[in-house]
């Protein structure tokens, strides 16, 4: 396979011993013959903005799980988790009667 055609766009130097080309098949540019290779990257603004949206992202996912935690913690006890925590710490010999009678009017 033969060399592209390159067609001359510029010339530059103290005698134009540099050239910038163009193929116009491919749609490259060269210098002296050899590909120009262009690099897209991140400018100033662009990686601000990254880092701005990186820090939105965290503390909404951070405020996400205490906002979780905080509703699987403060769940409200049903009426029998609450008389048995109710029988266990109570003095039995002291408040049996009064614990059943509690517990059987809120399981009623």
């Amino acid at each position: 396979m033969g060399k592209a055609k390159l067609e001359t766009v510029f010339s530059f130097g103290s005698d134009e011993e540099h050239e910038l080309q163009y193929d116009p098949a491919s749609g490259m540019m060269y210098l002296n013959g050899e590909k120009l290779v262009t690099e897209k990257r991140w400018s100033t603004t662009e990686r601000r903005l990254a880092a701005l949206g990186l820090v939105i992202a965290s503390v909404g996912v951070a405020a996400t799980v205490v906002q979780a935690w905080a509703a699987v913690s403060n769940t409200p006890k049903t009426d029998l988790q609450f008389c048995m925590e109710l029988a266990a710490t109570a003095d039995p010999a002291a408040n049996e009667i009064a614990n059943l009678a509690l517990c059987n009017s809120m399981l009623e």
